[in-house]
């Protein structure tokens, strides 16, 4: 209980339609390593879809290559793609988000797999992947929803829903990322 009452304060403005809107200057620079070797188009594809889905809770999504010239700076997320997952890690996790920088490392032959069996899934499951971890960057929080994007574990309905583009961040989740991207910001400037 304690959670929600501080979630809900957190997010009050973006809550209430204070928050500016995808065109209204709320952004983040996503710098993506693709070590991976995934081919461009699939990259563009599943970085564009990424970005509607942002842009569907306001937030706006601006992907770079390289590496940022200052890391410290409000809205930077470094995204790194490699090919293989260490063999130490868990079988079920496909990506992970450390939450003391916000950098994100996504492991391809995690989501390989999925598009055997759902080729009409390509770029969508990739899509969903980069939004869950920025997701977790932006909030700033270890926690995962019961449903929608931020899910811990998604099911045949949620690949279903992937593909009619019906999967998206809970409202809960919407505020939260508003909230963090907005405080990472305030926090930046702060400390200039």
């Amino acid at each position: 209980m304690r959670t929600m009452v501080f979630a809900l304060a957190l997010c009050g403005a973006a809550f209430a339609g204070k928050g500016t809107g995808a065109a209204g200057g709320q952004e983040v620079a996503v710098y993506v390593a693709n070590h991976a070797a995934i081919a461009p188009q699939l990259m563009y594809r599943a970085t564009a879809e990424a970005s509607a889905i942002f842009a569907g809770i306001g937030v706006r999504v601006a992907w770079k290559a390289g590496k940022p010239r200052e890391q410290r700076n409000c809205g930077i997320i470094v995204l790194t793609v490699e090919e293989f997952a260490p063999r130490d890690l868990d079988p079920g996790v496909r990506a992970f988000t450390e939450l003391n920088d916000g950098s994100i490392t996504v492991f391809y032959d995690r989501i390989r797999p999925m598009l055997t069996n759902w080729p009409s899934l390509v770029s969508t499951l990739l899509a969903q992947v980069f939004a869950h971890e920025i997701g977790h960057s932006l909030q700033g929080l270890s926690r995962h929803s019961e449903s929608g994007i931020m899910k811990a574990h998604w099911t045949v309905a949620d690949y279903r829903a992937m593909q009619d583009g019906r999967l998206r961040f809970t409202p809960l989740d919407a505020g939260l990322i508003r909230a963090g991207v907005a405080s990472s910001c305030q926090a930046v400037a702060a400390a200039k």
